[in-house]
């Protein structure tokens, strides 16, 4: 793999079952190739961002965080609630689940001032149409 592949895992594609993560359904089981992915590439550190920040956003980071144990960031400033009040429920809810919460500018700048990408993956929860698709981005350390 080398340090700008792209993956597309569908979520949501069962009609009778809810999936809001896209990690585990409400059932429990995995519909998805995600807990796959991150236990191949070793992944120790999350970044989630996409709409909508009281759903989709937290039930993904919630289930990585909680039940995948890797370290989970959701960047607020590109995410965005349904609502101010669930908005806020939902940070709430995260925060004292061991999620944490940056920005878009921090991570980036940290990184360039290191020079290199750390391994770490971007979660990017977005619609087309009535399907859900999740975005892995995966980077790898530079040698």
């Amino acid at each position: 793999m080398n340090g700008g592949d792209v993956h597309f895992v569908l979520k949501g594609v069962e009609e009778q079952v809810d999936s809001y993560s896209a990690v585990y359904n409400v059932a429990g089981s995995s519909d998805t190739q995600l807990p796959e992915m991150l236990k191949k590439w070793k992944i120790d550190k999350v970044y989630v961002v996409g709409l909508a920040l009281d759903y989709c956003v937290k039930s993904t980071a919630l289930d990585i965080a909680t039940k995948l144990g890797i370290e989970t960031v959701v960047l607020t400033d590109l995410t965005r609630a349904v609502a101010p009040d669930t908005g806020k429920a939902a940070l709430k809810l995260m925060g004292n689940s061991g999620v944490t919460f940056s920005e878009y500018e921090e991570i980036i700048g940290f990184h360039q001032s290191v020079g290199h990408w750390v391994l770490q993956i971007v979660i990017v929860l977005f619609f087309v149409g009535l399907v859900v698709y999740c975005v892995v981005r995966y980077r790898k350390k530079k040698d």
